[in-house]
Formats: C-alpha cells, sequence, structure tokens
C-alpha cells in the first residue's frame, strides 16, 4: 500500500488454517527491502503462536478475521 511517501508492506493468506511465522519472516524482510514502514500479514483464519510471537518481535501487524471485519465496517 502507498499513500504519498508512506508504503505498507501487505502480505494476504486465504488458507484453511492458521498462517504460520515463515509469511511474518518474509513480510518483514520484504518491508526492510523495500523500506516500507509498517509490514502486515492479513489472515482470515488467524495465526500460530509463533507467528504471533515472531510479530511481536519485529514489529509486524498480524489482522484475523476481527480486523478484516472492523476495517470493512469502517470503509
Amino acid at each position: 500500500l502507498k499513500e504519498g511517501r508512506k508504503r505498507i508492506a501487505v502480505q494476504c493468506k486465504k488458507y484453511g488454517k492458521p498462517v504460520g511465522n515463515a509469511a511474518v519472516s518474509a513480510i518483514y524482510a520484504g518491508a526492510k527491502h523495500y523500506g516500507a514502514k509498517q509490514a502486515w500479514v492479513v489472515a482470515p483464519e488467524g495465526f500460530t503462536k509463533g507467528a504471533v510471537e515472531l510479530a511481536k518481535s519485529t514489529g509486524v501487524r498480524l489482522m484475523g478475521r476481527k480486523g478484516i471485519d472492523g476495517l470493512l465496517r469502517d470503509a
């Protein structure tokens, strides 16, 4: 996502189960490479404990079904 000079790296996952830490690692690295100020992983089925822990230590934002629904209501 890009708004003016602000960039947010976003990775969307439509898996049938919670997303693991590989997605968090990938978006974190991609955000650094492209100079994005934020990194998000969006996954309706949620995240594994490992993904949540890695996201906390790297500053990656995780958005599950509740977060997605909230964005849609605010739109």
